[in-house]
Formats: structure tokens, C-alpha cells, sequence
């Protein structure tokens, strides 16, 4: 059988071209494992709204950012007050637990990938200069999370 002459496609150059191409596709398609998994618990809004009299309203969200998607349960925030103030709130679904600072705010589960969780809280009084930090926690596929921080002025 006669073979195409000058720069015209044949067998030969078909795969020649295949040979070269095979290997490309494999580097640029693998991944390690290990890469491609991480449990993220992270604070996506968190902001504190003087009020009168001294008095912050403070409201969070929580985000589940795992990848791939898990759930993420057990979760609690730790609530740590520099000040003397005290909470009021923050309601249902949370369970507040703790007489004073640190104050731990539990919640449950947050199902899938995007799932959010929100509070909004109280503490009087907030005076000028003192901190508040909030810390998340929580498990995904049986491990602990690290944890996600926010210390707010």
C-alpha cells in the first residue's frame, strides 16, 4: 500500500501524533487525592452594630465550605468577651451554654457544600477598646475541623 507524499496526513504521522498526545493527557489530568479534599467551617459575614447605650448587636455567618461536599456536624462557636458585659441571645436553633466569657453557642450540622448558619447576639455593655472573638469548631468525616477565628475591634 502507497503512503501519501509531502506533508499530507497518513498512518504513520496519525500515530506518531497519538504517541505524543497520550502522555500530555495523563500529566494534565492528575491530581493527588489529598489536594482536592478539604473541611473548611468559615466566617463569611461577621459584624458588630453599636446600638444605644452601649450596647453591640453582633451577628455572624457561619458557611460549610467542603470540598468534596460533606456535611460538617458537631459545630459550636466559642464566644470569648474581653470586657464584662453580658449576652443576651442568640436563640433558636443555637444553645448557648457558659455563665460569661467564653459563652459557647452550639448549632448541630450544616448538611452539604454552601449550607449557612446565622446568629445574632447581644452584649451590654461593649465599651470602646475591648475585643470580641469568635472561633468556630466542628467535624467532617470523622475528623476535627481546624478552627476558624475572628477577632473583631
Amino acid at each position: 500500500m502507497a503512503e501519501a507524499s509531502g506533508d499530507g496526513i497518513n498512518r504513520r504521522r496519525i500515530l506518531q501524533g497519538a504517541a505524543w498526545t497520550a502522555p500530555a493527557v495523563l500529566v494534565a489530568t492528575a491530581t493527588p487525592s489529598v489536594a482536592s479534599s478539604s473541611f473548611v467551617l468559615e466566617f463569611t459575614n461577621v459584624q458588630v452594630n453599636d446600638n444605644t447605650g452601649n450596647r453591640a448587636q453582633i451577628q455572624f455567618l457561619l458557611q460549610n465550605f467542603t470540598t468534596p461536599d460533606t456535611p460538617i456536624t458537631d459545630i459550636y462557636v466559642e464566644v470569648t468577651y474581653s470586657g464584662s458585659g453580658t449576652l443576651e441571645g442568640p436563640g433558636d436553633p443555637w444553645e448557648v451554654t457558659g455563665d460569661g466569657s467564653p459563652w459557647i453557642f452550639s448549632d448541630g450540622d450544616l448538611p452539604s457544600n454552601g449550607d449557612t448558619a446565622f446568629a445574632l447576639f447581644y452584649i451590654e455593655p461593649f465599651v470602646d477598646g475591648d475585643t470580641l472573638t469568635l472561633t468556630a469548631y466542628g467535624t467532617a468525616n470523622g475528623g476535627t475541623l481546624s478552627t476558624s477565628s475572628v477577632t473583631l475591634p
